[in-house]
């Protein structure tokens, strides 16, 4: 869970003034995609413990994996 408070302050960073996120980094995605391999709740608990809307993290997990499956 302490894991997921310092991502929440790391996503925050590429919030927009209207609460977007918009070009969150590489190695940002990558940390999201090793803690949710970890996570043991459900995908929802995940998503407000990094506030989140559910919609947000698949996309975000789907370019994540990608980006592990090059090497990044």
């Amino acid at each position: 869970m302490a894991d997921n408070i310092v991502l929440k302050k790391r996503l925050s960073s590429f919030r927009t003034e209207n609460g977007r996120l918009t070009k969150i980094s590489d190695d940002l995605l990558v940390d999201i995609l090793r803690a949710w391999e970890s996570w043991t709740g459900t995908a929802k608990e995940y998503c407000i413990s990094l506030g989140l809307k559910k919609d947000q993290l698949g996309p975000m997990i789907k370019k994540a994996k990608k980006l592990a499956k090059s090497g990044a």
